[in-house]
C-alpha cells in the first residue's frame, strides 16, 4: 500500500459516507420545504393583514361619516323641537285668548238676555 492508497475509503465506508449524505440531503430537502411552506403562510398572513388594516380603516371612513350623519340630525331634530315647543306656546296662547273671548261673549250674551228680560 502507497501512501495515497492509506487516505481512500473501503468501500463499506464510501457506502456509509453516502448513505449519510443521502439522508443529511434529505433533512435538506426537508428543512427547504417547510421553509418554502412557511414562506407561503407568512406571505398569505401579510396580505390578511394588509386587507385587514384596509378594511379597518374603511370601517373608521364610515363610523366617522354616521357620526356626523347623526350629529347633523340630532341639530336638526333639536331645532324642530325648538320649533315645535314655540308653535305649541303660540297655541297655547291662542287658546287661552280664546277662551277669555267665548267666556265675555258668553256674559254678554247673558247680560243680553237678562236685559231683555226685564223690559
Amino acid at each position: 500500500m502507497t501512501d495515497g492508497e492509506e487516505h481512500l475509503p473501503t468501500s463499506a465506508q464510501a457506502l456509509n459516507d453516502w448513505r449519510t449524505a443521502e439522508r443529511a440531503l434529505a433533512g435538506a430537502i426537508v428543512g427547504r420545504e417547510a421553509a418554502e411552506i412557511m414562506a407561503e403562510a407568512a406571505a398569505l398572513a401579510e396580505k390578511a393583514a394588509k386587507k385587514t388594516a384596509s378594511a379597518a380603516h374603511a370601517a373608521l371612513e364610515a363610523a366617522t361619516e354616521a357620526e356626523e350623519t347623526a350629529r347633523l340630525t340630532a341639530e336638526a331634530a333639536h331645532r324642530a323641537t325648538l320649533a315645535a315647543q314655540g308653535e305649541l306656546t303660540k297655541r297655547q296662547d291662542a287658546e287661552v285668548a280664546a277662551s277669555e273671548a267665548e267666556d265675555e261673549a258668553r256674559q254678554a250674551y247673558k247680560a243680553a238676555e237678562d236685559r231683555a228680560r226685564s223690559r
